[in-house]
């Protein structure tokens, strides 16, 4: 499957091989380990030559990243996936998020993140949540779900955790999508 160039998706060249590890390993297998069906990426033999020195194929796996968010028929007509930029609008108005077409496609990240972390931390128990702040190196004290949305965002925003990011979207947007 060829890549379409994609500005929202060139990062990937420099992310670092434990990044680029965490988004191949998801792209390519199922949560019990076993490999996706509809995976391309392992069958190219640049893959196979240089595995598992992810920069040397990061546009495999950005291609890959807009197959697996494609739709099925459509990719298998078009011969190509669809830009990121196309992924985030389709999962975001799945999710019912209000967006302009002149937002960045990283503020539609940080929307659908957003929107995705505070959905879950409503149905966590408080130990889990406090847990979860630690985690984040968020500070617990005198927090409501508005503070602690807008500390979220701030971590959202730092570049080095944009390929897990991508991860979990993708994810959001598999699951968002097989239920319509």
């Amino acid at each position: 499957m060829p890549y379409i160039t994609d500005p929202d998706l060139a990062f990937l060249q420099y992310s670092s091989q434990e990044d680029l590890d965490i988004l191949v390993n998801y792209l390519t297998k199922l949560p019990n380990g076993k490999k996706r069906f509809n995976s391309r990426l392992m069958q190219y033999e640049r893959v196979d030559t240089f595995f598992p020195n992810h920069k040397k194929y990061w546009n495999l796996i950005a291609a890959e990243v807009q197959h697996f968010g494609g739709h099925f028929f459509a990719n298998f007509l078009t011969g190509t996936g669809v830009t990121y930029r196309s992924l985030m609008e389709r999962v975001c108005k799945k999710s019912g998020i209000d967006f302009s077409e002149q937002k960045s496609t990283e503020k539609l990240e940080i929307m659908l993140l957003s929107k995705i972390l505070m959905e879950s931390m409503k149905k966590m128990p408080a130990t889990d949540l406090k847990q979860f702040m630690k985690d984040m190196s968020i500070n617990p004290h005198d927090y409501t779900r508005n503070t602690l949305s807008n500390d979220i965002r701030k971590i959202i925003r730092k570049e080095t955790i944009k390929p897990k990011i991508i991860g979990v979207l993708l994810a959001s947007s598999v699951a968002k999508i097989a239920v319509s």
